[in-house]
């Protein structure tokens, strides 16, 4: 999907500024603050999303490691759907391994979204136990998707290694994932 050129009505392009709307998310190029959270002191975002050619990306931080792999989670279900309506009836746990950062970090999310796709679960609450470098155990909750209750805004088909990075800058920790729709 190219979003310059699409025109259904998920997807309408802000012509007076450099920006696009997806359910209602407005992306600049240089993206958009989505969700902020509070570290004693220092103000940081949970994500931002980024504008991407075919698909949708997002730049993700976290004070600590544990703290970017839950705002990764956080960031893919808040694009996924209202997590306002999730509430937290299911509980998962969760055991990825991946060669390394960048590997483990898309091991959780395409974990997160086979669960989504195939068990239709909606997550709003990430519990990280136990990261290393290349193991991670969680506990999520969430809710069986319900048609009256949840609504999908967006359908993520994949998490990609594409323009992937885990990095650690200024004692804090940034990822970029690209979502494939």
């Amino acid at each position: 999907m190219r979003f310059a050129e699409e025109r259904d009505s998920s997807l309408s392009r802000k012509k007076s500024q450099k920006s696009f709307e997806i359910q209602g998310i407005l992306i600049s190029q240089g993206g958009v603050n989505k969700t902020s959270l509070s570290v004693p002191g220092l103000k940081m975002e949970k994500y931002i999303l980024i504008d991407h050619t075919a698909d949708i990306g997002i730049d993700v931080y976290g004070a600590s490691l544990q703290e970017l792999f839950t705002n990764a989670a956080f960031a893919l279900f808040d694009i996924i759907t209202d997590l306002s309506k999730v509430e937290g009836k299911v509980e998962y746990k969760i055991s990825i391994s991946g060669i390394d950062k960048e590997q483990l970090l898309v091991n959780w999310l395409n974990e997160l979204l086979y669960l989504h796709d195939v068990k239709n679960l909606l997550f709003h609450d990430f519990c990280i136990v136990d990261i290393t470098d290349n193991q991670l155990d969680a506990v999520v909750r969430g809710d069986v998707m319900e048609e009256d209750k949840h609504v999908i805004k967006t359908e993520i088909k994949a998490v990609t290694y594409h323009c992937l990075s885990v990095v650690r800058e200024n004692d804090c920790w940034k990822a970029r994932v690209i979502f494939d729709l």
